[in-house]
């Protein structure tokens, strides 16, 4: 183990006010690191069912950026692998069918498999196709598919062997699997340690990546990064030797990836404690000016950094959200209330929780700017904006 956040509540267990009263579950949040197999994990594995069920709040299209960004990988995998209307594309954790919805509309069959009941009926009311129990064996006929696609899903799964088996069963002998996934050393190295949260159980980078795929005859030909969710690496995986292997990108991952070991694990956690200090001292000397605070935006990993930080009622007011599983519950562990953005006032600061959407959330907020409120941002370290207003350092808050 080398960096302990401490007991959380699953980061997506937004309450409602009779929940308020009930007993919270709270679970260990602890990253550990093989040094055999370079894997960064959780060492506590909270149960499926607690995490992903008929109250499942995220939804993938409730983000306008997110949802270009799944147009784009649309587009993109069309135009390189010649997708037809022939082809199959299977998703795992298709949600809300955001990112299937594109490639339908292309004029590709689509599958998606979503084992949340409340999300999959949201797809399959939207036209997609979709089935409500999670990825397995057996489903589909074998090598059907051309493409199978797991965004930001293979770190939630326990069972990565079960996956990559079932991904083989179904994927062509030309087929592509796609991953995206936030990547370790853009976590480590823009400190955004909120992106650890009990749903992440694997913060994958290629070299851990490699070699369970290799087990299954399987290997990365390709690698792009992605400038989502504060860092994320777009993987395209086939059976070995099928597909030209783009080598100066791999290769060049490969050898920015020797750093990591424990050593350089350890300094991110000693920078994750020193962060804490920072973000509370800024947010008590705006408090101390007699300022009032508010939350922007209620994403799961807001959560990670409110309980690790101590961050409650006493320090913001409500958090607004535009995502209708959320408005009119609080945040689990600092029971924060979350209202619709559009009733929000009487605030002078916003914590951006979402940090990694900053541009597109900030320029929403032209009433808010031009009441001279300004923006605390928390991830990689405290700063207030809009840009020219300053950061804390140095400047009157």
């Amino acid at each position: 183990m080398f960096l302990d956040l401490g007991h959380h509540p699953p980061s997506d267990s937004f309450l409602t006010n009779e929940q308020l009263n009930e007993p919270e579950t709270y679970y260990p949040l602890r990253v550990h690191f093989c040094a055999k197999c370079d894997l960064v994990q959780l060492g506590y594995v909270v149960p499926p069912e607690v995490l992903f069920n008929d109250k499942y709040p995220y939804l993938t299209g409730s983000n306008s950026e997110g949802v270009r960004h799944y147009r784009k990988l649309v587009e993109d995998v069309v135009t390189r692998f010649g997708l037809c209307s022939k082809d199959l594309v299977v998703d795992i954790g298709s949600n809300d069918g955001t990112l299937l919805g594109g490639f339908l509309y292309a004029g590709v069959n689509v599958i998606g498999f979503e084992p949340c009941g409340n999300i999959a009926d949201i797809a399959i009311k939207n036209g997609i196709p979709t089935v409500p129990i999670r990825f397995r064996k057996g489903f589909l006929p074998k090598g059907r598919a051309k493409v199978v696609t797991a965004c930001n899903v293979l770190a939630h799964i326990e069972d990565t062997h079960d996956v990559l088996e079932t991904v083989c069963e179904y994927l062509s002998v030309d087929g592509v699997f796609i991953i995206e996934s936030p990547y370790l050393l853009d976590m480590v190295e823009g400190l955004a340690y909120d992106t650890i949260y009990h749903e992440h159980l694997y913060y994958w980078h290629y070299t851990s990546l490699q070699r369970i795929l290799g087990k299954y005859g399987l290997e990365v030909f390709d690698m792009e990064e992605q400038d989502v969710h504060g860092g994320t690496m777009r993987y395209y995986i086939g059976h070995s030797g099928v597909h030209d292997r783009v080598r100066h990108r791999v290769t060049s991952v490969f050898e920015h990836e020797k750093k990591v070991d424990i050593d350089y694990l350890l300094d991110f956690a000693g920078r994750v404690s020193v962060h804490k200090k920072d973000l509370l001292c800024l947010l008590k000397r705006i408090k101390d000016k007699g300022k009032k605070i508010f939350g922007l935006s209620a994403p799961a990993k807001g959560n990670t950094l409110l309980n690790y930080c101590g961050i409650g009622t006493e320090t913001l007011e409500y958090i607004t959200e535009i995502n209708p599983l959320k408005v009119g519950k609080y945040t689990p562990g600092a029971h924060i209330p979350v209202i619709h953005e559009n009733v929000a006032n009487g605030c002078s600061y916003a914590l951006l929780l979402a940090w990694n959407w900053k541009d597109q959330i900030i320029s929403k907020q032209g009433e808010f700017i031009n009441k001279g409120g300004r923006f605390i941002i928390p991830i990689p370290e405290p700063t207030i904006e809009p840009i020219g207003s300053g950061v804390w350092a140095g400047y009157e808050l």
